[in-house]
């Protein structure tokens, strides 16, 4: 009797606790029935459908969008009006050059058969941009590896048309530039056993005497039987008919706006690049990074209209452009704007079918030099999708308390990856030095069909987009509407979130350590000391942005200060864990342990605060700061290491701060060669070296 009374307490208990898990709040950040709300309100469905709008395939541009508005701009003006955005506005900004664009271009096949084998209404990739002119009629010349010199060798191409496994730009260099070619035709793509059709996006170099030859790619599965035919004996002879035109360059950014109460003078930004380039389209890069930060509007919007969340109290900008050059370009437009930016996230092929496109959904962190509280909060969303879609304790088996699923789209488990910062597109103009506007990176990368024919709505995934876009409404809705209790929760949260990367921080100098030998074992406790100090310090200055969202409120800031007070008792803990662990590695290794000092060398570097010349955000983004240090230099050879150098110049940290940033950062290179660049941009002329005060 008694065992059956503590066998049953034991479930009691247990049922309890999974009833407890079960039933737990989703986040701290908002309530579930927010949640509940973004979920049933996010359509992936009406995402895609918006991309195939934009562009259902690769397409020949009207005369008319060169002289008058793009498509893209024209439907996205019409749909932020349908979908009730406000500020809605189309900025235009020429480009001083000329933007080709092809009219038609046809290569066939007259002898010994007749057969069609690229065609520009057909697939718009086969035709290289900058292609000039052509109606010529003339032998194929096979040449293996046309890329190279040495296969030019007794071989006269001159006015005819070269076939060739090369990619069309090097091809096309040497072919058409140095053997006089009249132009090439090239099969080379990236998978040809997986892909053998697929037509890679390609430019060939332009000329400006009036000469300038065209390039053709063909499908793989074609070129290869061309081939076969050419070395049996078969002289093939092809007709390539090529009419181009250039048009004024132009760019149009398209933005709208979610209004703000009383914060509205703060913003937060979503961004995503409307065209990807002009001549070409693509439907995942990046018209499903248009529709996704377009139905993340649509679905706040919504939301707040039908009384699920309040008017958030800041606003919230969408930015819709031309890839990096015009984000440029808006912001020297306005760049009262952007100061009230405080971060924001930039998508750029999100929609992947992650199947299809064998590729990875992930998250980049800003740059250790643009922190935000906003990196948390999308981490802490995009967990939540993880979990919602994936956790195996819920319920019974294949059935999840809250799937986020597109009617049409797959059931595929959700994959996310929270990384360091990523390049590549838009938000490294805003996290860069001088705009200062930390963006997190939503990509899904590689990609099999990236720049190529084959990048098409049909490998998006309708549940990618819903579930992509439910992780930017909730963190923008998070951060967006905060007030000052909200805003305590996020300093939990940040704060928490920060002792995990500590965490793989501490084991990445103890680490250091156990790898060292006897002769290394000093640099290495130096190195793993300014990382595990930077670690700490990095985490502070997350926690520091939330002050800007705070409203000054007195509790938030002093809890604030406690996070703070905490991680700086934490830090000195943890410095003399990893000191005492150095001093018995070196007692094992018969080593006299000593505390590294500073060098002369870093003494100086102490006292040195490089400035900028001016603090004008435009002239700033017009200046290019370079050493003029070789390219081989140790500060190139280490990931992002230059452009932190930059970035941490604030006209605050002095030199040896901000070597130990970027060593704590990057792990790398050593604090003579980050002296060598600040140095070598002092003797530019770039910026001013000021004795510390």
């Amino acid at each position: 009797m008694n065992s059956r009374r503590a066998l049953s307490g034991v479930l009691i208990i247990v049922i309890t606790l999974v009833s407890t898990n079960l039933n737990a709040q989703y986040t701290i950040l908002i309530p579930d029935e927010i949640v509940n709300g973004i979920i049933a309100e996010i359509s992936g469905d009406i995402a895609l459908n918006n991309e195939i709008l934009l562009a259902p395939f690769e397409r020949n541009r009207p005369e008319s969008e060169y002289t008058g508005m793009y498509h893209e701009t024209k439907f996205m003006l019409d749909i932020l009006e349908e979908y009730g955005f406000s500020d809605i506005r189309m900025e235009k900004f020429e480009t001083g050059g000329e933007q080709w664009d092809a009219v038609r271009a046809r290569l066939s096949i007259v002898s010994p058969f007749k057969e069609t084998i690229a065609d520009h209404d057909e697939v718009a990739a086969c035709i290289a941009k900058h292609s000039g002119n052509a109606d010529l009629t003339s032998e194929l010349v096979f040449i293996q590896d046309g890329d190279r010199i040495e296969s030019y060798e007794g071989v006269d191409v001159e006015g005819k048309i070269v076939l060739s496994n090369s990619h069309i730009s090097s091809l096309y260099r040497m072919a058409v530039t140095r053997f006089k070619a009249a132009g090439v035709v090239s099969y080379y793509t990236r998978y040809p056993d997986l892909y053998p059709e697929m037509i890679l996006w390609s430019s060939v170099s332009r000329v400006r005497d009036g000469n300038q030859g065209f390039g053709f790619y063909i499908p793989y599965s074609k070129g290869i039987k061309l081939v076969n035919q050419i070395k049996r004996g078969q002289k093939i002879t092809v007709h390539a008919e090529v009419e181009t035109t250039y048009y004024p360059g132009k760019g149009e950014v398209v933005t709208g706006m979610i209004p703000g109460t009383d914060r509205a003078e703060q913003e937060l930004l979503l961004i995503a690049h409307l065209f990807e380039g002009v001549s070409k389209q693509g439907g995942n890069d990046n018209n499903s990074g248009v529709a996704c930060i377009l139905e993340t509007g649509r679905t706040i919007i919504e939301l707040i209209k039908n009384g699920i969340i309040a008017q958030p109290r800041r606003s919230i900008r969408f930015l819709w452009v031309p890839e990096i050059w015009a984000t440029r370009e808006y912001i020297k437009r306005f760049p009262e704007d952007m100061k009230r930016i405080v971060a924001g996230i930039n998508m750029d092929m999100v929609g992947e079918d992650l199947d299809k496109c064998r590729t990875i959904f992930y998250i980049s962190r800003t740059l250790r030099s643009q922190p935000t509280f906003l990196n948390d909060i999308a981490q802490e969303f995009a967990e939540l999708a993880d979990n919602l879609n994936n956790n195996v304790s819920y319920g019974n088996y294949s059935s999840l308390p809250l799937k986020i699923t597109a009617q049409n789209g797959s059931r595929q488990p959700f994959f996310v990856k929270i990384t360091g910062y990523d390049s590549g597109s838009d938000h490294i103009v805003l996290s860069n030095s001088p705009v200062n506007i930390p963006t997190i990176y939503f990509e899904c990368w590689p990609d099999d069909f990236y720049h190529s024919s084959m990048d098409t709505p049909d490998k998006t995934d309708a549940t990618q987009l819903e579930r992509v876009a439910f992780i930017a409404a909730a963190s923008m809705i998070s951060a967006a509407n905060a007030d000052p209790e909200d805003v305590g929760n996020i300093v939990t949260l940040v704060e928490g979130k920060g002792r995990v990367r500590i965490g793989v921080e501490q084991k990445r100098v103890f680490n250091l350590l156990a790898k060292a030998d006897s002769n290394s074992i000093l640099d290495s406790y130096k190195t793993g000391k300014i990382i595990l100090d930077q670690a700490f310090v990095h985490e502070i200055d997350n926690l520091n942005t939330i002050r800007a969202i705070s409203d000054n409120n007195r509790e938030v800031l002093k809890a604030l200060e406690t996070a703070v007070e905490n991680l700086n008792e934490e830090k000195a803990a943890s410095l003399s864990t990893f000191k005492n662990r150095c001093k018995s590695l070196c007692d094992r290794m018969n080593i006299n342990f000593e505390e590294p000092a500073p060098t002369p060398e870093e003494l100086k570097m102490a006292e040195l605060v490089p400035v900028r010349k001016t603090s004008d955000l435009v002239q700033q983004m017009s200046e290019r700061l370079s050493p003029g240090l070789k390219r081989d230099h140790p500060v190139y050879r280490i990931g992002n290491a230059s452009r932190e150098i930059v970035n941490f110049i604030d006209g605050k940290r002095n030199i040896l701060e901000i070597a130990h940033a970027v060593i704590g950062e990057c792990g790398g290179p050593g604090t003579e060669h980050i002296a060598d660049f600040i140095y070598g941009l002092e003797k530019k002329g770039s910026i001013i070296l000021e004795k510390k005060r």
